[in-house]
């Protein structure tokens, strides 16, 4: 069996290695798409002599066109654009005989841009594809109801973890030496790209308000420069927290990581979290909202530190209540996450993976 991923982001995702190997151990043979301006999909379809199956990872690439011409009605019209070349390009596809699988992450593309008709391009998609993935229960739900897809053809696939995907040989005590901190130091991380949905200025907020003493430590890269001024203007102002605003490497991702007493990813909106999975795989409890699919990859409720979403008290409560947590009870918090990130295995979802594409190809 052909399978052809688009959009394919190569090495800087590992979440598309992990999956394009496991399937790749059950006999599939994955095709790397390339993302062409016009007519991506049937390019690559007729580059790839007709693969049995299109797995689609993200919808938005293909037609979301924002902040970028400076002008608003400009983005709006090339993203109308770009969105009825998209269908009409899903639709050549379909009469070409390839089989179509959606892996559903997302509500809606991450800055909301032109969300109307995001949703009208995602609930096509949604009834054209034969099969579609998505984490967890409540995704299922979020899916049916905002696209109208029939739910027997939507399958719960959890993501894996990331176990043994980064170097990991650094101990704490080297890693904070590293990044400038003391063994004693209660110390909160921020990681992973900065966007606005990721919600930061809400945990700097939040953090300021903490009465006893901690650093919080900011790891990634602002996704646009306006987004960067905000960031660096807000963080000179604060001394308690530092900074290293920039790509973080992959050998270097265990050294945040076991700095950290805890993570913190304050999601403004979110349906599925890969940042969660990564700080389980290193044994990390975490301050997060119980929304989306964050609840169900967790253990149980006592393995982080949950929150009401939008409730700003809430957010300053769970930072509050990690802070005076011991930090022996940290540990067997992480430990759990840890055991349950180990769980989650990349064999079982191959083979779940590949089981639906051969539903979709019957």
């Amino acid at each position: 069996m052909r399978v052809l991923y688009l959009p394919y982001y190569g090495d800087s995702n590992e979440y598309q290695n992990l999956l394009t190997n496991a399937v790749a151990e059950r006999g599939v043979t994955p095709i790397e798409g390339t993302m062409h301006l016009l007519f991506p999909l049937t390019r690559n379809v007729l580059a790839a002599d007709r693969p049995d199956v299109l797995h689609l990872i993200w919808t938005h690439p293909f037609f979301i066109v924002g902040d970028y011409t400076g002008s608003n009605v400009l983005d709006a019209v090339a993203s109308y654009g770009r969105a009825l070349l998209f269908v009409l390009d899903l639709l050549i596809v379909h009469l070409l005989g390839v089989d179509v699988v959606w892996t559903v992450h997302n509500k809606h593309n991450h800055e909301k841009h032109h969300l109307r008709l995001d949703r009208t391009v995602n609930r096509f998609v949604g009834r054209i594809a034969d099969e579609l993935t998505v984490e967890c229960a409540a995704a299922k739900s979020t899916v049916v109801d905002l696209f109208g897809v029939d739910e027997s053809k939507i399958n719960v696939v959890s993501e894996g973890s990331y176990v043994g995907t980064y170097p990991d040989d650094a101990d704490r005590e080297s890693s904070r030496a590293r990044l400038g901190l003391d063994e004693e130091t209660f110390v909160f991380v921020y990681f992973g790209m900065i966007r606005r949905y990721k919600g930061l200025p809400d945990l700097l907020d939040a953090f300021e308000a903490l009465d006893e003493p901690a650093v919080l430590y900011v790891a990634g890269n602002p996704y646009t420069e306006t987004i960067d001024r905000e960031i660096r203007t807000r963080i000179d102002a604060m001394p308690n927290v530092e900074a290293r605003l920039e790509f973080i490497p992959n050998d270097e991702v265990q050294y945040y990581m076991r700095a950290a007493d805890v993570v913190t990813l304050p999601y403004r909106d979110i349906m599925t979290s890969g940042s969660v999975l990564l700080a389980m795989s290193f044994g990390r409890p975490v301050v997060t909202p119980a929304m989306g699919c964050i609840p169900a990859v967790l253990p149980d409720d006592d393995s982080a530190f949950l929150y009401d979403q939008g409730d700003e008290e809430s957010l300053r409560t769970a930072l509050r209540t990690a802070r005076s947590t011991p930090r022996d009870e940290l540990a067997a918090m992480g430990r759990r996450n840890y055991e349950r990130a180990l769980d989650l295995d990349w064999d079982d979802i191959g083979d779940d993976t590949v089981d639906i594409y051969r539903r979709a190809s019957t």
